[in-house]
């Protein structure tokens, strides 16, 4: 599935939004108020787009300092679960309109409980 589809888009931004929610705002690279949602595992690997665990809210001054990045996100999620990210993004080359279907709803009442919480 294209990364220009409306599904595919929706999907993103839910995911965002979700990321935005779990982490309050706050970057968790170095604790200020954050403005993106930073993928940990780059988006060409679609196993894990749009996987919360790998998404960090981060400030844009951490975003856009890329030197050292992908270390900063792993000293905050750790080396294993890095591996795991790292296991499924080798594993699914690519997600159908299906799957995008399922991690909408997914996203969906996630987004809803951190609302709720």
């Amino acid at each position: 599935m294209k990364k220009s589809d409306p599904l595919w888009i929706a999907c993103d931004k839910l995911c965002g939004e979700a990321t935005r929610l779990r982490d309050n705002g706050i970057c968790r690279i170095c604790g200020k108020p954050g403005s993106d949602p930073h993928h940990i595992i780059p988006r060409a690997y679609a196993g894990t787009t749009f996987m919360l665990e790998n998404r960090l809210w981060v400030c844009r001054k951490c975003h856009s300092n890329e030197v050292g990045l992908q270390d900063r996100c792993v000293a905050v999620i750790g080396l294993p679960e890095f591996y795991i990210l790292y296991e499924i993004a080798q594993s699914v080359t690519q997600l159908r309109k299906s799957d995008l279907l399922a991690i909408r709803e997914k996203l969906t009442a996630l987004k809803t409980a951190f609302l709720t919480t």
